[in-house]
């Protein structure tokens, strides 16, 4: 018999959700979003009103996400056009700030934000588009507070082309997609072995075989996934550094990925208006879950809240939400 898939569900966020990837994050109380030049958070039970984070430049917000420090502490990162603004996890207190630095194209815009644990201390690196410029953060392994780290020339070489996504790991990993300089339109995934001083000790690119570009990635453990504009998800061993799965997940574009945070499951969102849940086995096995309909929306973002799955979708005021049951 076909499973019964699971009933779709809404939460009114009140405002729309842009266009651009790995739109929604979620730290399992709240679920935050880019909407234009603000970034929204709203409660995951969809209780109250959004609290709207407004850019100072009235520049579009291009990622929002939540990260955790190593101790678990817990920040809200909004990254736009012209700044990158770190705040409690509520919204509530502004607690740290970078820049785009004077001289930059117009066009450049931060995008990309992972943490990395290294040596007992966590570094935030944010990227950028452009030439694919990073930034690194320090969090006092006492208090947690943040100081800008002068690493520019040991990062410098690090991406030569517009950053796409980045994650990291707690063991000193830190993982970016990047484009290349190739007219393709390919891209090539970093891996930095980052040192106790927050600067690459050494990276390997690691490219896919056709050109496409990669959209979203996250590693856990010694696992990461990426996904890609062909619809494809990859699945790489970090030890080894080598694809060792491709899994055929969507028919279009897949604009987003998230894996469950407690829960061996990872999520897409694509523009072919369908949510694709994966079970990740043991021995790096991908096992297909459910494919979750969102007919007629362009999905720009995916997470996990408990046991449901939720997306957004562009230029639609509602956050989409389903219920995947209790872990097996």
């Amino acid at each position: 018999d076909t499973p019964r898939m699971p009933a779709q569900h809404k939460i009114n966020a009140r405002v729309p959700a842009s266009l651009c990837y790995n739109n929604l994050s979620s730290n399992g109380r709240h679920f935050a979003f880019a909407h234009a030049t603000e970034a929204a958070l709203c409660a995951a039970d969809g209780s109250g009103k959004p609290t709207l984070l407004k850019d100072r430049a009235n520049s579009a917000v291009t990622h929002v996400r939540f990260i955790k420090l190593a101790g678990g502490v817990e920040l809200l990162v909004v990254l736009s056009g012209r700044s990158a603004i770190f705040f409690s996890p509520d919204g509530a207190r502004e607690l740290h700030a970078l820049h785009m630095a004077e001289g930059r194209p117009a066009a450049s815009f931060f995008r990309g934000v992972a943490t990395v644990k290294a040596g007992g201390s966590s570094y935030l690196y944010v990227g950028s588009s452009g030439s694919g410029d990073l930034h690194c953060c320090a969090a006092d392994p006492a208090t947690s507070k943040l100081c800008n780290l002068a690493l520019a020339t040991a990062l410098e070489n690090v991406c030569t082309g517009p950053i796409s996504d980045m994650d990291g790991s707690v063991e000193g990993i830190l993982a970016i997609a990047a484009g290349t300089d190739k007219p393709d339109g390919s891209s090539e995934i970093i891996l930095a072995e980052i040192g106790t001083d927050g600067a690459p000790l050494a990276t390997m690119r690691l490219t896919a075989e056709a050109p496409e570009l990669c959209t979203s990635l996250r590693i856990r453990g010694r696992t990461m996934l990426a996904a890609y504009s062909t619809g494809r998800v990859r699945v790489f061993d970090v030890d080894a550094k080598r694809c060792v799965a491709v899994v055929a997940a969507h028919a279009r574009w897949i604009n987003a990925l998230e894996v469950h945070p407690g829960r061996g499951i990872f999520a897409c969102a694509s523009e072919d208006g369908y949510v694709s849940v994966w079970d990740l086995e043991p021995g790096r096995r991908v096992k297909h879950r459910a494919h979750l309909a969102a007919a007629n929306h362009v999905l720009t973002g995916v997470a996990f809240v408990g046991n449901s799955v939720a997306a957004t979708a562009y230029d639609v005021s509602s956050l989409l939400t389903w219920s995947l049951g209790s872990a097996e």
